[in-house]
This record gives structure tokens, sequence and C-alpha cells, in this order.
């Protein structure tokens, strides 16, 4: 589990970031009722709906937080008060 400096063994699985086609999947399984998804290159079987619906909101979270910029409002008025 550990090398022998103590540390984590490099894997070569690193996570890569998720697609909308992520979430479509995702979703188009959840529809289903099954908790196996096919991604491009792959088929995973989750082990409960609950484990793919905290997917979904996990895909939600970093699609939204990356594509989305912050709102920025402006008020102007006229006669000094707003």
């Amino acid at each position: 589990m550990f090398g022998a400096s103590g540390s984590v063994p490099h894997s070569s699985a690193v996570p890569t970031a998720y697609t909308d086609a992520d979430l479509a999947a995702v979703r188009a399984a959840l529809l289903r009722g099954e908790a196996e998804v096919q991604f491009a290159d792959r088929r995973v079987r989750y082990r409960s709906i609950d484990e793919l619906l905290k997917l979904e909101a996990r895909i939600v979270g970093e699609l939204f937080s990356v594509n989305q910029r912050p709102r920025q409002i402006e008020c102007v008025g006229d006669k000094g008060f707003l």
C-alpha cells in the first residue's frame, strides 16, 4: 500500500475533469433506474442509486463552478439615492 518512504504510490488512473456528456450519461442511468453508467470508453457499476445521485451532484458542482462567472450588478442613481 505504501512505498518505502511511507508515501502513497502514484496511480496511473488520474481523475479527469467531468464533461456535459458525463452528466448526461449519469442522468440517463438515473432515469432508467440503473446504477450502471456507460461513459465514453468504459462502463461503471455503482453500488446504489444513492451513490449515483451523489456523483450527479458532484459533476453539477464541478461543471458550474468552473463554467460560470460571478454575477456582478451595477446600481446607478441620478438623485444620490438608490
